[in-house]
């Protein structure tokens, strides 16, 4: 009889635990439906999942009547709410208020992914799990990417430039999604613990998405994938076993590096489904490698003697490789490999002009993984001198668009600085450095200290591949924008919340009920009036930029009425009201719109182009005349233009 009691206990614990568990996954699931539908750049991509992930957050601390985290595992989420709660502050000294609310509301989301596994998953476990899932929400995409390029015929659409996008639209954030799974994966393919059927699927993920990378030239991420292997290697206690997996995807993506680029080198005649199949071909070759080294391990252990001898071989293996590495940049470069890296450096500084100029471009060179010319140095020089200006607080978050059309070069227009260090230091200045580094820097070091003291090797092989897939985002995240394509961060804000999550808990005590009602009740405020009003406003938005002009108009008023602001919606009857060749309204809504947000200048540009047509010529040269204080860089042919709606976004 008192069994009965006990194994409802226990069912009672393992049905809590799969709620919880299933409660994480709903940002990898989000990361998996934006990978193929936009990235997650713009909160109208985002903004439902962010509400959700926010409020499954706060439903994770009032159903947890325990509390086990220690104050250094509550640095993280706090930091990066921190990190929110400083945006929205921002907005009231930003030219661009809207959009640093909207920036807050994404570290507000990346603050509820990283809380649910440190609150719902206490257990070993569910951690691995975990990772695992992402893991394969990074392979996921890979996967699909091949398939569709093996099978369509309209694969051309998911190139741009030469470049393999899929359903994210940019080329480094595809990257980043699939990159970011690799070492995991890596992890989980050479652990002797993991089901046997699960070790060569691990390998075959790992192969995709290492192949998968290629064709997106995506150059930030190949030099992540380098100084991520460096962080995985320095904390994995099994370098050899890990190092034929890893191998075992690397070398079939050289074997294949030619048709991966094929379609970029267009001179060379390639299709997209050679690409496919190469990618798919390189996964295989991957899987078999790791389901022979899963044999292997059957019928062989290797004494400590033994591990050694192999270590040594390995090494001397590597340094030979690295020495015909060498001897091939020596060759590449006509003997001068010196004169080469600073001639490219040099030629990426002193660019005349301000065109990013890339030297290897579409059809011209078999790959663009040759050349340094990005346009980014440009980008950093307007970051640090937006840092020098206003190093206490910054410009205001998301504002580093309004920064660059001020003091930057001439056509380039993005709106992050392509380094988020950078990005962070000129928007949110030293309190916002202070967070981020907590945010970039704990997780890692929640790595290095399960290598150092966990006495599983499971843990320390999992806290590796972690370890590893944070490395890359934290250098890819340096020189690109993946920060701010949801489908790149979610990953990573799990994975630290997880590698937080394996330092040693606190004392279990009691969470007040009150505590966690009033966790929930902010959590769903957050949800309601933060992130749903935003989402929706831009939703309609976009949707106005492309409908006949009453349909927009209408679009543009419901805006209008959930974004109170910016003048964004005012800006977009405006342009309504243009097209219907209604120029008084137009005049009178670009004067709200300028109004409403001064600093704008696409508001004033517009204003410009409505008095013209009205025949106001003072209120035109006026307004013009605002638009070259605001964006004294803009190009002259834009000066008479109406500005195309991709400006408008938050």
């Amino acid at each position: 009889m008192s069994s009965r009691p006990a194994r409802r206990s226990s069912q009672a614990v393992t049905y809590a635990g799969l709620v919880g568990f299933g409660l994480t996954l709903i940002p990898v699931a989000a990361a998996l439906r934006l990978t193929g539908h936009g990235g997650g750049y713009t909160i109208d991509q985002w903004g439902v999942w962010g509400a959700v992930t926010v409020v499954a957050a706060g439903v994770a601390l009032i159903s947890q009547p325990v509390s086990r985290l220690s104050g250094v595992q509550r640095l993280l989420p706090l930091s990066l709410l921190g990190l929110a709660l400083w945006s929205m502050l921002s907005a009231h000294w930003a030219a661009w208020p809207q959009s640093a609310l909207v920036e807050g509301d994404r570290y507000l989301f990346y603050a509820a992914a990283a809380t649910l596994p440190l609150v719902l998953l206490p257990t070993a476990g569910w951690r691995r799990g975990l990772v695992g899932g992402v893991a394969a929400g990074a392979a996921v995409p890979a996967l699909l990417v091949a398939l569709k390029l093996w099978q369509s015929g309209g694969a051309v659409a998911m190139f741009d430039s030469g470049r393999l996008v899929g359903g994210v639209g940019y080329g480094g954030g595809l990257a980043a999604a699939v990159a970011i799974g690799f070492w995991p994966l890596v992890a989980f393919a050479s652990d002797r613990s993991s089901a046997r059927a699960l070790r060569p699927l691990a390998g075959l993920g790992a192969g995709l998405v290492l192949a998968a990378v290629v064709p997106t030239e995506a150059r930030a991420s190949v030099w992540a994938l380098a100084v991520s292997a460096v962080v995985f290697f320095l904390l994995c206690p099994t370098p050899i076993r890990s190092g034929v997996v890893a191998v075992g995807a690397a070398l079939p993506t050289l074997l294949f590096w030619h048709q991966l680029n094929s379609v970029f080198s267009s001179q060379t005649g390639g299709h997209p489904r050679s690409v496919g199949i190469a990618i798919l071909l390189t996964g295989a070759l991957s899987a078999l490698v790791t389901g022979a080294q899963t044999v292997l391990d059957e019928f062989v252990t290797l004494s400590e003697a033994n591990r050694r001898a192999v270590a040594i071989a390995v090494s001397i293996w590597m340094i030979l490789l690295l020495l015909a590495a060498g001897v091939g940049a020596f060759a590449a470069t006509d003997g001068h490999p010196l004169a080469w890296t600073r001639h490219t450096l040099q030629r990426t500084v002193d660019r005349v002009g301000g065109e990013s100029g890339q030297a290897a471009g579409e059809g011209q060179a078999g790959s663009r993984f040759g050349s340094l010319d990005t346009g980014r140095y440009d980008l950093w020089k307007v970051a640090l001198r937006g840092f020098r200006g206003q190093p206490a607080k910054g410009v205001g978050a998301g504002n580093f668009g309004s920064l660059n059309v001020r003091i930057g070069r001439p056509f380039l227009f993005p709106y992050q600085a392509h380094s988020q260090l950078l990005e962070v230091a000129s928007t949110l200045g030293l309190p916002g450095l202070a967070l981020f580094a907590i945010v970039l820097g704990l997780p890692l070091g929640a790595c290095v200290w399960v290598r150092l003291r966990s006495p599983a090797r499971t843990e320390r092989l999992l806290a590796a591949g972690i370890g590893g897939a944070l490395g890359y985002f934290a250098a890819h995240g340096q020189v690109d924008w993946i920060w701010q394509i949801s489908s790149c961060a979610l990953p990573a804000m799990l994975l630290s919340g997880v590698a937080v999550g394996m330092l040693p808990p606190a004392p279990e005590r009691r969470r007040s009920t009150i505590t966690g009602g009033l966790g929930l009740a902010a959590a769903v405020a957050a949800a309601a009036v933060l992130i749903v009003p935003a989402a929706l406003a831009q939703r309609y938005l976009e949707r106005s930029y492309h409908e006949p002009a009453a349909a927009a108009l209408a679009d543009a008023r419901r805006a209008g009425e959930l974004d109170r602001l910016s003048g964004r919606p005012q800006l977009a009857a405006a342009r309504a009201l243009l097209r219907t060749g209604d120029t008084a309204g137009a005049l009178a809504d670009a004067r709200g719109a300028a109004g409403a947000e001064p600093g704008f200048w696409v508001a004033w540009q517009l204003l410009a182009v409505a008095a013209a047509r009205e025949g106001d010529r003072a209120a035109a040269a006026a307004a013009h005349e605002r638009v070259r204080r605001l964006a004294p860089r803009l190009p002259l042919d834009l000066l008479g233009q109406v500005p195309g709606p991709s400006f408008d976004h938050y």
